[in-house]
């Protein structure tokens, strides 16, 4: 779970699609991406890199998902998801701002 604090705040990830054994594994086509709320989080992602970023707009949950076809063998395709889930939580505490005032002289 990825949690913000502070609007503009991002993370950049890479999706890897993997076999059962940790290697790297083709699919059909590209890579489907969505995200559950676009008002929270803002994605970009290039699926020929297969990387991307997620930055935060404002306040809320969501979850960006990833799915495809694993190309198992010639005749058959499997549906494979990954997600990403964040919060962005704005209303908490996160900054201490201490504003003074002009500098003055001593009353004598």
């Amino acid at each position: 779970m990825t949690e913000f604090k502070k609007v503009g705040q991002f993370v950049e990830f890479e999706v890897k699609v993997l076999d059962g054994k940790g290697r790297p594994a083709p699919i059909e086509g590209d890579l489907v991406v969505a995200n559950s709320n676009e008002v929270a989080g803002g994605v970009e992602f290039d699926q020929t890199t297969r990387k991307g970023k997620l930055t935060c707009l404002d306040e809320g949950i969501g979850q960006v998902t990833f799915t495809g076809d694993a190309d198992l063998s010639p005749d058959v395709t499997t549906p494979i998801i990954g997600v990403l889930d964040f919060v962005s939580n704005l209303s908490g505490a996160v900054v201490v701002k201490v504003e003074a005032g002009a500098v003055q002289d001593p009353v004598v």
